[in-house]
This record gives structure tokens, sequence and C-alpha cells, in this order.
């Protein structure tokens, strides 16, 4: 069974920025917002189910005293709160303090701030430097997620932040949405189906629309029978679709093993059946949603975790992660903790080995 670490909740498609790279297409004239007390529906309903809530966008902040008042609902209900931004709202030093300033009182706990080479387009780098200083001002632990091509890996289009201690989590581009027309050199390519866990399948999102799905960008794209899709918030409780999401095997399978896992078991155990197979991949996500989306293929995952191999397959690897977990946690206590700007203590990176 899942045990999901956050639940995001994407208020409205609409961001200032139009990146090239934007998974979820968001821009200036992108249409779509979650009401406001459906928001607080939604928070009622997830208690119990996820310990944190993120809210995202399109860019959350756009309408502040909203965001303000969910973040309050939020926390009045027991979640921690988290909140990301690309920084296109602000109009100056003293705007950012303030509205960062205002989530700090309402409860935020974390602050995230998307910046790499396709935000830095947009000239916006002192926005960038404001929010994170006001951060840092008020103590609100900082992370800046930053997604990578094989030129920015190691030279990351960040600005010198001086004393502003934050995490860097750093995720390879993925050739989806906006993405797709981004030049080829950009993309970290493989031969063969990547391998590695995923994380993201273990934080569900609740579009702008009501929609319900496994993570926070490529399951956008699955169509509605892929076990991707959980379901619509807007004809179902939310409690009852995450719960069937945290019970699904195929959803499991990714989070211990990566879609890998789900390659190599129709390969293994099914060899008659043919599926798409690229001749390269951006992405762990490529394989992902390719077997997803195919309802056969689905169909074959699910009978093979209904069988005592497929069963005892998931316990090993629940047992096995909770043993590497255990060790994890034991390293990190042995060392200091620190997220500076040399970036060299803390550095998380999605989606590779």
């Amino acid at each position: 069974m899942i045990n999901y670490e956050v639940l995001g909740i994407m208020l409205r498609k609409k961001c200032p920025l139009r990146c090239a790279h934007c998974i979820t297409e968001s821009s200036p004239d992108a249409k779509g917002e979650l009401d406001e007390q459906f928001v607080y529906a939604l928070l009622e309903q997830a208690v119990g189910i996820s310990p944190v809530i993120s809210f995202t966008g399109g860019e959350a902040f756009l309408d502040s005293e909203k965001l303000i008042r969910c973040i309050s609902k939020a926390k009045s209900l027991g979640f921690g709160v988290t909140a990301v931004t690309g920084c296109g709202w602000v109009r100056s030093d003293r705007h950012a303090f303030e509205v960062i300033q205002q989530v700090h009182a309402a409860g935020l706990d974390r602050l995230c701030i998307s910046w790499d080479q396709y935000h830095l387009a947009f000239k916006n780098e002192w926005k960038l430097k404001a929010v994170a200083q006001s951060a840092w001002n008020l103590k609100i632990p900082l992370t800046i997620r930053s997604v990578v091509t094989p030129l920015s890996l190691d030279k990351l289009a960040l600005p010198d932040l001086g004393e502003i201690q934050y995490q860097l989590e750093k995720i390879p581009l993925i050739k989806l949405g906006r993405a797709e027309i981004i030049p080829e050199e950009d993309f970290f390519w493989e031969q063969t189906p990547p391998q590695g866990i995923c994380g993201v399948v273990l934080a569900p999102v609740v579009k702008y629309d009501g929609r319900v799905f496994a993570c926070c960008g490529p399951s956008h794209y699955a169509p509605e029978h892929s076990p991707l899709f959980l379901g619509d918030a807007k004809k179902r409780p939310l409690n009852e679709i995450l719960k069937e999401g945290k019970e699904d095997p195929i959803l499991e399978m990714i989070a211990l093993a990566g879609s890998f896992g789900l390659y190599k078991i129709l390969k293994d155990h099914f060899p008659g059946v043919l599926f798409p197979e690229r001749e390269r991949y951006s992405s762990i996500c490529d394989s992902c949603i390719d077997i997803l989306r195919d309802q056969r293929l689905v169909e074959k995952l699910r009978t093979y975790f209904s069988r005592s191999e497929g069963k005892s397959l998931l316990l090993a690897l629940r047992m096995m992660r909770k043993y590497q977990d255990k060790n994890k946690h034991k390293d990190n206590s042995d060392r200091k903790c620190i997220y500076s700007r040399q970036r060299e203590t803390e550095e998380v990176v999605y989606g590779r080995k």
C-alpha cells in the first residue's frame, strides 16, 4: 500500500510566465481555476490520507488572498503546508516581502521556488532574489526546484543568493507538454527504458478542473482508463479516490521499482505480448505513460498482481524499501544537515539512477 507524502492542489492553470518547458502548459491566458469552497472541501476530505498539502499552479500566488485563506484552512485541519511559485507575480521587493510575510503568518511551512534556464529567459532574476530573501528573513525553509539538461546539470542558471540557504532539487527535463518542441540535445536520452524509482507517484495532485492524477506532471497526459488517472473529485469524494490509489498495486510497483519494474514484469511474464518500445527515452516517465495508456497491458499487470507471485514480489520490495529507508534515516542523522548556496550538503536529483 502506498503512503502518500504530499497532496498537490493546483489552484489554477494560469501563470504570468509561459515557460518553454512547462509540463502543464500554463500561461497568462490559460483558463481553469478551483473554486475556494471546493478547495476547502478537498482539504477536509484529505484529512488522514496525506500529511502535507502543496498549493501549486499555474501560479499559486496570483491571488495571494485566496492562497492565504487556503493555507489557513489547511493548517486548521492539521496539515503541513507548502506552496510552489515561479515568482512571476512579484511587483517589487516590498511586495514580495509583504506577500511572503502574509503566507508565513497563515501557516506556510515551506516555500518552493521553480527556477531554471527556462525561467531565466524572462529576465526575472531579481524576483527570485526578492522571494528567496523574504523567505530567508522570515526563516521559512526554502527549496529551489530546477529542471536540468545535460548542459545545465553542473552549471545551473541560479544567481548568487549570498547567505540564503536552501535545498536544491534537480529534475531532468521531460519531453511532455510544451517541452515537446524543445531541441533534442536538451534531454537525457537513453536507448532502453530508464531504471530508477519514482517518488512523485507518492504525490497525487488535484488539477484545476477537479481531476485527480497519480503524480504532479506526466500523468496529466494519461487517459481515463490508465491507473495514473485516479478520478474526478467533482464526481466522487476525494478520500475515496485517494484510498483506491493507495491500494493500487501498479502504482505501488512504480513507487518501489519505477516504471522499469512494470516493463520487466511484462517482458518476463508475458513474452508474447507486444507493447510500444521507443528508439530512445527522455525519462522514466516515457515508459510509464506508454505502458499504462494501453488498457490491454494494464489488464495483464493486474492479472500478475492478483497472483501469489505478484503479491510476493510487492512484499519483498516493501521489505527492501523499509530496510533502505531505515539505513538512510540513520545516515542522515549522523551528519549535519544544512542547505547552503554551495549546494554540497543536500542535493536531490529525481528521475535518474
